[in-house]
């Protein structure tokens, strides 16, 4: 890492506060401040971030394998519940993944030598799934949003969806009948 990386020295901070790196504006903040280096769309700051996800997932293993020696020593058993040991929780690295448009592992999204195997181990660690469509969903504009309501208000949209359903159940139905009839010999 080099000395000039202000941004990744507050996402350090913010990952030791235990109850701010909860809170998604605190990371908006991080990633949209201009006075902190690098800029958030270099592959320098994405190296380093996933570099720093990786020590993350580590450290939240042993952590857990710690808990889980002293629970061993006290009880003698080995199961049990232990609570997560990831400071970084499914929404907040949801969110942070999404920010850099990991998402997509196309090779044009991401200029840093991040691994696709990498981003998908770190995402189970943290205990989600990459989806596409979430991530989207999470950087939609205010208009954007209101026309997605209205087209799900709107009465041809319901009369569609309403249409697809009936549709599936007559299909559905018809496939049973259908079955029923070969194996009764009708």
């Amino acid at each position: 890492m080099t000395t000039g990386s202000t941004r990744l020295g507050a996402v350090k901070m913010l990952l030791e506060d235990e109850a701010g790196r909860r809170v998604r504006e605190n990371w908006e903040s991080i990633f949209s401040d201009k006075s902190l280096t690098p800029e958030t769309q270099t592959a320098e700051f994405e190296q380093h971030l996933y570099d720093l996800l990786i020590t993350e997932m580590e450290e939240g293993y042993r952590r857990k394998e710690v808990l889980q020696k002293e629970k061993r020593k006290r009880t003698g058993r080995s199961s049990g519940y232990i609570p997560p040991q990831m400071r970084v929780s499914p929404d907040i690295g949801r969110f942070i993944f999404a920010c850099f448009k990991w998402h997509g592992f196309s090779e044009g999204q991401t200029t840093a030598n991040v691994e696709v195997k990498g981003l998908e181990d770190l995402a189970e660690a943290f205990n989600f799934k990459i989806d596409p469509m979430e991530n989207k969903r999470q950087f939609i504009s205010g208009d954007e949003r209101k026309t997605a309501i209205e087209k799900e208000e709107s009465a041809s949209y319901n009369l569609r969806i309403w249409g697809l359903i009936i549709g599936g159940l007559f299909i559905t139905f018809a496939i049973v009948i259908r079955y029923l009839m070969r194996r009764n010999g009708m």
